[in-house]
């Protein structure tokens, strides 16, 4: 599960409740304007979501 939680429309919900483009869509965003996303996860335990944003995000890269 764990390697494709950033793939675009790729989701665990059966029979609906969602698109699956969230974290797609953040990760996309957050390297458009020079950040990361990483996902640290234990089955069972917790999901740790961390964002790193660049000191300087005047305008995005290209």
């Amino acid at each position: 599960m764990l390697p494709h939680v950033f793939d675009p429309f790729y989701t665990t919900r059966q029979g609906g409740g969602g698109t699956g483009m969230g974290l797609a869509f953040c990760q996309r965003v957050l390297t458009a304007f020079g950040g990361q996303i990483h996902c640290e996860s234990k089955a069972g335990r917790y999901t740790m979501f961390s964002l790193q944003f660049p000191s300087d995000c005047a305008t995005p890269k290209r």
